[in-house]
C-alpha cells in the first residue's frame, strides 16, 4: 500500500529484467514452450490473446482452444515472435470500438 514503509513502489520485475537484458542479452531470456489452454470463458477482457516472445528465443508450441468472452474492448489476438501457434475457437460476442494493436515497451 502506498505510504506504508513495507511497500516498495520500485519493485518493477520487468524493468529489472529489461535493464539486465541490455548488459547480457543471452543469459536472461527464458525459453518458453509447450503452453496449452482450453475451455476458458470470461465476461469482459481487453484482449483474448496477447503473446509477446523474444526475437532471439521465440515462444514455441502454444495451443489455445475454446477461448470465449462476452465483450472484448480492444482486440482478439496479437502475437509476436511465436512459433507453432495453434489457435482454435477464439471468440467474443461483442468486440469494442478500439481495434488497434497494443504498444509494447522496447
Amino acid at each position: 500500500y502506498p505510504g506504508d514503509p513495507a511497500y516498495d513502489d520500485d519493485d518493477d520485475v520487468y524493468g529489472d529484467w529489461r535493464g539486465r537484458m541490455s548488459s547480457s542479452p543471452d543469459t536472461c531470456v527464458a525459453t518458453i514452450a509447450g503452453i496449452t489452454m482450453r475451455d476458458i470463458k470470461c465476461r469482459r477482457a481487453v484482449a483474448l490473446v496477447d503473446i509477446n516472445g523474444d526475437d532471439k528465443r521465440p515462444i514455441k508450441g502454444v495451443t489455445i482452444e475454446e477461448l470465449k468472452a462476452d465483450t472484448v474492448t480492444s482486440f482478439l489476438s496479437h502475437t509476436v515472435h511465436v512459433i507453432d501457434y495453434k489457435p482454435s475457437a477464439i471468440r467474443a460476442q461483442h468486440l469494442g470500438q478500439s481495434s488497434h494493436q497494443p504498444r509494447r515497451p522496447q
